[in-house]
């Protein structure tokens, strides 16, 4: 098999710099009609979409780079205090690795999470789907956390919160914007059924 040698301008094109990529919060109200502070209620302060499956992006920014089907891998950026709401996908598996900073671990089988934990730079846990979890910068420094989730494309938007995050973002920013959460990103807000 004869090919042609790979130019330097191709190898640029399968790295993803994470000094050229923009957050997910950039535009994100503009996108969704989900105010960012009502985002912020709900993820991490800023989210790099680093990798993904080629044509995914959907209401979140363009990947930095294409990557295999059933993968995203996102770089959290936490000021201190700062990481999601306790949350639970049940059908797509993460994993985080800590990168810089100090992170506490909230998980376990009820929404309360029944273990908390710490990770220190360059500790990894893999999150199973059926686990509650959250993380939170616990430095006074940004820290930044690796995210890697993994499932079936239609399963990315596979987030549940508690029925009181809902109610919460209801009061603070009215009920259209907590069923924009539902309908345009297919968040949920209830504790679901144990998965089959």
């Amino acid at each position: 098999m004869t090919t042609a040698p790979l130019t330097p301008a191709e190898a640029e094109g399968l790295i993803a710099r994470f000094r050229n990529q923009t957050s997910k919060k950039k535009g994100f109200e503009e996108r969704t009609g989900i105010p960012t502070a009502a985002y912020e209620m709900v993820a991490a302060k800023d989210i790099f979409l680093m990798m993904a499956p080629a044509g995914m992006g959907g209401v979140n920014t363009r990947p930095g780079v294409a990557g295999p089907e059933g993968v995203t891998v996102n770089v959290c950026e936490c000021p201190p205090g700062n990481g999601p709401l306790m949350h639970i996908h049940q059908r797509t598996g993460e994993t985080f690795m800590c990168l810089k900073g100090r992170f506490e671990l909230r998980m376990g089988r009820t929404p309360e999470g029944e273990v908390v934990t710490h990770l220190d730079p360059f500790d990894l846990v893999p999150m199973p789907p059926g686990l509650w979890r959250q993380f939170r910068n616990v430095t006074e420094e940004t820290a930044y956390l690796l995210v890697i989730t993994a499932g079936g494309r239609e399963s990315f938007g596979d987030i549940y919160y508690t029925p009181e995050v809902g109610a919460e973002i209801a009061q603070r920013f009215g009920g259209t914007v907590r069923d924009t959460f539902v309908n345009k990103l297919g968040y949920h807000f209830e504790v679901p059924q144990p998965a089959q």
